[in-house]
């Protein structure tokens, strides 16, 4: 209704709020919150030719998830915008004089699209240092150089890719793979280091990359990624906007895959990596994984611990250290339908301590569907499920009736404890 009013005076009117007769909600994960309401609205118009009638309207609205947030970068630095004064916005009492429902429709009510936002021009001109661990997973690190051939080197764009293999066969493999690129592109800069040896450290691996791909300011902007990720040029403008030396680090939240056999009915993958709704794959809120920063920013929060072994924690520890950092670096989150997670079974080490293990397993859970999709598949094999609850029961039934096969004795001397 403050959205209505907004302009009330200029328009000598004022609208009041009666009440809803029903409503809609649905949630954009690209966009926020859509609302469709049926309302009962009073107008009542009091300059010119006075009115009071009724108005059911249906309202169109859209919650962002955030505000919008402008910021102007020249050559990765903050450029301050100037004030400007905004022109009052002009009406004409008489376009809405005999006609309420126009006038209400004129207040925003109406989500309206604008172009297609268009590469800056000068959003090419950073160069971005990827650097990728890996460890077995030479099948998807073809996939992985696929993406890069097509998406960075055959569109020129300023990058460099930095290979951290672990294991001597990934080392061989991964250098087998470049080779084969670099031979098409005699320019790229392609590096794939010497198998690290020990035990697989995704830390370890970041900071080595790290180290050997950062040049000297301003061309050290460091890129963390995953073998698993595909990306869209859009990707690339989006680190190279939102990472700002001395100002902001970005992580973005990945959009992750479902098991296409739960999606799509079928093992070999989906059809459309880029496909972004509810049935097709989820936001990794809690992913901190992929991040772009500069080094000399990644140096003043303190760095990677590489004390970290095994699966998992080193990218909460460096996301904490960004957002406990005292220097005036920020942490900017933000959903990107083009950073898309392909899916893979999580395969979790037994070995783990437990709260990794959980984490894994709590990772591994949420890739197969989402609920709708589950509630599907139990409906559609509800007599198998209902077969496997009744077993369930009367195993629980008849192991609480039966004694244990071999009682302990009791000591007289040690009382029994109270259940």
């Amino acid at each position: 209704m403050d959205l209505i009013n907004k302009f009330s005076k200029q328009r000598g009117r004022v609208i009041d709020f009666k009440e809803i007769f029903y409503g809609y909600q649905r949630v954009n994960p690209l966009y926020g919150v859509d609302y469709m309401l049926d309302m009962l609205l009073m107008y009542k118009k009091y300059r010119g030719k006075k009115m009071t009638v009724p108005v059911r309207r249906h309202a169109y609205l859209q919650q962002q998830f955030t505000g919008f947030e402008v910021r102007e970068v020249l050559d990765g630095s903050e450029v301050k915008l100037k004030t400007q004064q905004q022109d009052a916005e002009a009406y004409d009492d008489d376009d809405a004089a005999g006609n309420p429902s126009r006038d209400i429709a004129d207040n925003g009510m109406v989500r309206v699209e604008g172009p297609p936002a268009k590469r800056r021009p000068d959003s090419q001109t950073k160069t971005v240092h990827f650097v990728l661990p890996l460890f077995n997973r030479l099948a998807t690190f073809a996939r992985f150089v696929d993406n890069y051939e097509s998406v960075c080197l055959a569109n020129d764009e300023r990058v460099t890719l930095t290979v951290v293999p672990y294991g001597r066969a990934t080392a061989d493999g991964a250098a087998a793979t470049v080779a084969q690129l670099a031979a098409r592109y005699p320019d790229a800069r392609l590096t794939v280091l010497p198998d690290a040896g020990g035990q697989f450290a995704r830390a370890e691996a970041l900071h080595a990359g790290a180290v050997h791909a950062a040049g000297s300011p301003p061309d050290d902007l460091l890129f963390f990624v995953d073998v698993d990720m595909l990306w869209t040029a859009a990707t690339l403008d989006r680190v190279r906007l939102n990472t700002v030396r001395g100002h902001t680090v970005y992580f973005p939240i990945v959009y992750s895959e479902y098991d296409p056999v739960v999606v799509y009915g079928r093992a070999s993958g989906s059809p459309n990596h880029f496909l972004v709704n509810q049935d097709t794959g989820y936001w990794r809120q809690y992913g901190f994984g992929i991040v772009s920063a500069y080094a000399t920013d990644l140096a003043a929060a303190g760095g990677l611990d590489t004390s970290i072994r095994g699966w998992g924690n080193e990218d909460v520890d460096l996301f904490e250290k960004f957002v406990r950092s005292r220097s005036a670096v920020s942490v900017f989150r933000a959903a990107d339908p083009d950073l898309v997670h392909v899916y893979h079974p999580v395969e979790c080490d037994a070995g783990l301590p437990e709260p990794k293990a959980r984490m894994c397993a709590n990772t591994r859970f949420e890739t197969y569907g989402n609920v709708d999709q589950f509630a599907n598949i139990i409906y559609k094999n509800r007599d198998a499920v209902y077969e496997f609850a009744a077993g369930r029961l009367r195993n629980v039934s008849t192991a609480a009736t039966q004694p244990p096969p071999h009682p302990l004795p009791v000591s007289k001397s040690v009382p029994r404890p109270v259940v």
